[in-house]
């Protein structure tokens, strides 16, 4: 879409035929939610980075960015800042520390500058923890998913995504409990680290 200008008329119609593609925001709102002037806004939409549209009424235009393309430039801003080495790192600190258990998401997620309570955020450290685990999972000499040490507060467990993961790549049998997953991989990881 990159930039659009689009009659009032058109845009009730565009925005009823698919809704996600064509909820804007103000250029403020996109401004203060990636924390850069409006100026920076308009250079965004100007190399493609963002899209926007602009909305022409009979007296008054207005002028957005659409949710979706600021939605997409925040989660790729977001993986860029955060290389999966340095959650990598802070999961053997974790691994080597002379306390031997998890930490919960939130406390993980705060090392990173991410809030637990942003849905988005979850998904930023799920991705990353993910990744961890697979690189993990590929050293013959390791062969465990790191991502055991980071568990929910409310089951002092991994989140579902974690025993996903672990189905998905064949490590994690149908016929074996969570509890006993869980136990495997985190005596693996300490012994592992033991040294």
């Amino acid at each position: 879409m990159s930039k659009r200008v689009i009659r009032a008329e058109e845009y009730q119609d565009c925005w009823e035929d698919d809704p996600k593609k064509w909820s804007i925001v103000p250029s403020t709102y996109a401004a203060k939610i990636l924390g850069k002037s409006l100026p920076a806004i308009e250079e965004l939409v100007a190399r493609d980075k963002l899209d926007s549209v602009v909305i022409k009424g009979a007296e008054k235009s207005w002028k957005g960015v659409t949710m979706t393309s600021l939605q997409l430039y925040q989660e790729q801003i977001d993986k860029e800042r955060i290389p999966v080495d340095d959650v990598f790192e802070q999961l053997e600190i974790i691994a080597k520390g002379s306390e031997k258990k998890p930490v919960y998401y939130s406390e993980f997620m705060d090392k990173f500058g991410l809030n637990y309570k942003n849905p988005h955020h979850r998904g930023i450290i799920s991705a990353l923890l993910g990744k961890v685990s697979e690189k993990t999972l590929s050293n013959k000499s390791i062969k465990f998913m790191l991502s055991v040490l980071v568990v929910n507060k409310s089951t002092d467990m991994p989140s579902e995504g974690f025993y996903t993961l672990a189905k998905n790549l064949k490590e994690m049998s149908i016929t074996e409990s969570r509890e006993d997953f869980f136990k495997r991989q985190l005596e693996l990881v300490f012994t592992y680290y033991k040294s």
